[in-house]
């Protein structure tokens, strides 16, 4: 018979098995991480959205031919009010797609599923200033102005005309 040499150079099936679950472990932690921040990026690209939306509702009301007093507004009532041609269309047709009878955010944060023309309102004041709220599914309505969020703004815009 021969012999057995002594000095083995492999792995033990136990070395392997703890080796995988460390590995496991720290994709499980590195991965809840990943994670989050990239749905911190996707409600950074939402909000870069919004701000895109503001700046199109400013220069909207600007026009010579567009007199609007200062009070709240469904983004989609402004839009019923604008022609085809106006700034403003280009703008909401990058950001909200139309599904059926509907027009909702192309969001992809989890603060912007689902949100529609109807769930976000302009707020004009006397001084020609804007501030978009956009009713969220986390915290009710937010109100964005220049691309930065108030977080617990829970102020529901008055009424919407």
């Amino acid at each position: 018979m021969k012999k057995f040499k002594e000095n083995n150079k492999g792995f033990s099936l136990v070395e392997l098995i703890v080796v995988i679950a460390i590995m496991v472990v720290l994709i499980a932690v590195l991965g809840s991480t990943i994670l989050g921040y990239v749905e911190k990026s996707k409600h950074s690209k939402d909000m870069t959205a919004m701000d895109a939306v503001n700046t199109a509702v400013k220069t909207f009301i600007a026009e010579p031919n567009s007199e609007y007093a200062a009070g709240t507004y469904t983004l989609e009532y402004l839009v019923t009010k604008c022609d085809k041609s106006s700034v403003i269309m280009p703008i909401l047709a990058d950001t909200f797609t139309k599904s059926g009878d509907d027009y909702k955010f192309e969001g992809t944060s989890k603060a912007f599923k689902n949100v529609t023309w109807a769930d976000v309102f302009v707020k004009i004041e006397s001084n020609g200033s804007t501030s978009i709220f956009v009713k969220s599914n986390e915290t009710g309505y937010d109100s964005y102005i220049s691309g930065k969020a108030f977080k617990g703004a829970t102020t529901t815009p008055a009424a919407t005309k």
